[in-house]
């Protein structure tokens, strides 16, 4: 097998997989596992780097230093040309909290560690991803990372042992890499995702194709559509819920795996020559159509537009793959590429470590960066968390002025920070001569079945906390119980909760749903899209906990003696198939980070939506 001869196979895949990922990332709604196109390039990458290095090795051709330059020449000045553009913009037009992230994740991309800055800054499908430019770089930093060591390996074997051994080796290291993504992804869903261990399996299931060619004859063409249909289906069956990469990510790739096994040459569907050309494209497209779709997203318009929006974005993504296909991957200018690669890794490298100075850029002196400044350092939170006390202490309690175990009845506050934020204001609104009692911990779901076990020093407080609310709870006998969570409502057994507190004498029970949610930060947006303004478009709220507030207050409808209270909807009313949230309470937002209450905000949250309905301060 000739290593120049062209699959259309392999450049049909190509091209499914980044239609998968761009439609995904323009609209999830469209393709809601298009994610999975990522791991289709994966299988992609792995068989031909084995079969470049193992042809090499073969023919006693094979150069490390040759083959590097060859990954570099492929992927650098197309991801150098990107990561340009989005900092000639972010220079213009980004404020400075926004600038200086993009210099972080421009240095982390053309350097291919960015897989490990977004693993730590959270997650792929957290709401403020939209506000990061070069998020879909860390699967070339996977790749990379991959290319790094991948032919070490196979070279130091090819010298040690045979073509037997090595193939029994890549085989095992798939399968392995397989189940210990299953288990990572249990353990920790965001490292899982990003990180090479928890990734390899899908390279080498690539290699394990090489390795282990099948000759299927006249199955070939059964097996060929039937695999890339499997591909098809699953982009459409899975969701950002679903834990990946584990056991389901196994269908996209193992289909891949089928289609490269099976070199059939007259897939109508595959050699399509539109597709074919999208192939082609495919990598520069890949670059190119994540910063196109953030741009679109921070665009105000109607929900009434964002068909054409979103279409004109998918388009432009087209054409900037095409145009970066032609002129750039193409036309090989050793000197410029380079040249601009080490201009925009270097600059980012400074411009991190001194900053940039505020009369270089007209963006750093905008009114707006001193009012997200301004709440940096906000932190008006409720107290009586028991992580804080934890980290202050080294020890499991609660600070004294929250829970008197000692009182009787009254109300019993127990949650998160968000719960510890929203008791800020609501403890002001409660009548005095109405016992108060408060138990919170950071992170933490209310739960008296949910045992989140001694991995982390949030998990152990988490549990101390929990089991003091429900050892409080029996002993004070509260009239009334007020609970509040960050998110992931559906995922408690609120039956078995309710049951629990209604047996130990609870009158009345209050769930108080999400708060509304933004992302980096609601200062940091309303700064960016609404400032001067009191309310901003809902466009912005964070999508997951509206979705959450609507299972909830379905949940909570089949139960008995239980109240929910759906903030969502207060601050942020749907009117039209759009909403928009009023924002701006007296001289303050409604919250200083992301979601936790200003002072302002908590009272407002406290007077106009929960006392009301507050049986207790009826009868106090």
């Amino acid at each position: 097998m000739k290593t120049n001869q062209f699959r259309l196979d392999i450049n049909g895949l190509r091209g499914v997989a980044v239609i998968a990922v761009v439609l995904y990332h323009f609209n999830n709604e469209w393709l809601p596992s298009g994610f999975a196109g990522v791991d289709v390039f994966f299988v992609v990458s792995g068989f031909l780097m084995t079969k470049i290095i193992m042809t090499a090795i073969d023919n006693s051709s094979f150069s490390l230093i040759r083959f590097y330059q060859s990954r570099a020449n492929r992927i650098i000045p197309a991801l150098a040309f990107v990561c340009l553009a989005v900092l000639l913009y972010g220079w213009f037009q980004l404020l400075n909290g926004d600038f200086n992230s993009l210099l972080r994740h421009v240095y982390s991309s053309l350097l291919f560690f960015s897989n490990h800055v977004y693993w730590m800054e959270s997650g792929y499908f957290e709401a403020n991803a939209m506000e990061k430019w070069l998020l879909h770089t860390w699967s070339l930093s996977v790749e990379w990372q991959f290319y790094l060591a991948y032919p070490l390996v196979l070279l130091g074997l090819a010298k040690i042992s045979s073509r037997r051994f090595i193939k029994a080796i890549v085989l095992t290291g798939a399968a392995v890499g397989f189940a210990f993504s299953i288990v990572a992804t249990g353990i920790s869903a965001d490292a899982a995702y990003f990180l090479l261990p928890t990734r390899a399996w899908q390279l080498l299931l690539g290699a394990v194709a090489f390795f282990y060619p099948m000759s299927l004859g006249r199955y070939a063409k059964v097996i060929s559509y039937g695999a890339l249909l499997t591909i098809i289906l699953s982009m459409f069956v899975f969701d950002e819920s679903t834990p990946w990469p584990s056991y389901f990510a196994i269908l996209p790739t193992l289909s891949a795996f089928f289609i490269l096994q099976c070199n059939y040459k007259d897939n109508i569907v595959i050699n399509n020559k539109a597709l074919q050309v999208i192939g082609l494209w495919s990598y520069s497209i890949y670059l190119w159509h994540w910063p196109v779709a953030v741009y679109i997203n921070n665009l105000n318009f109607s929900p009434s537009k964002q068909f054409y929006y979103l279409l004109t974005g998918i388009v432009a993504s087209l054409v900037l793959g095409a145009l970066s296909y032609y002129i750039i991957e193409q036309k090989r200018y050793m000197k410029a590429k380079y040249a601009i690669f080490a201009l925009v890794a270097c600059s980012s490298y400074m411009l991190l470590k001194a900053g940039v100075p505020q009369d270089l850029r007209e963006m750093s002196s905008h009114p707006a960066n001193q009012f997200i400044a301004s709440y940096g350092n906000y932190s008006p939170r409720g107290g009586c968390l028991v992580s804080e006390f934890q980290r202050k202490h080294q020890s499991m309690g609660i600070f004294s002025d929250c829970l008197d175990m000692n009182s009787s009845g009254g109300v019993f506050m127990w949650g998160d920070s968000h719960m510890s934020s929203i008791s800020l204001g609501l403890r002001q609104y409660i009548p005095k001569g109405i016992t108060i009692n408060r138990v919170f911990s950071s992170g933490c779901p209310s739960s008296f079945q949910i045992k989140r076990g001694s991995v982390s020093r949030l998990r152990r407080a988490c549990d101390f906390s929990n089991e003091l609310a429900l050892k409080a709870i029996k002993k004070i006998r509260p009239e009334t119980v007020i609970i509040a969570n960050k998110d992931k409502h559906e995922m408690m057994d609120w039956a078995n909760t309710v049951t629990t507190l209604k047996s130990l004498g609870v009158r009345e029970i209050v769930l108080v749903g999400p708060l509304p949610q933004w992302y980096p930060s609601l200062p940091a947006v309303y700064a960016k899209h609404s400032y001067g303004k009191t309310h901003i478009s809902g466009k912005k709220l964070d999508q997951n906990v509206v979705k959450t507030n609507e299972k909830m207050a379905q949940m909570i409808s089949d139960l008995d003696s239980v109240t929910y209270i759906d903030v969502i909807n207060r601050i942020c009313p749907e009117s039209e198939d759009q909403r928009t949230c009023h924002v701006t309470y007296g001289d303050e937002l409604l919250a200083f980070d992301y979601g936790h209450l200003t002072l302002s905000g908590s009272k407002h949250i406290a007077k106009e939506i929960i006392v009301p309905i507050l049986d207790v301060t009826k009868k106090g």
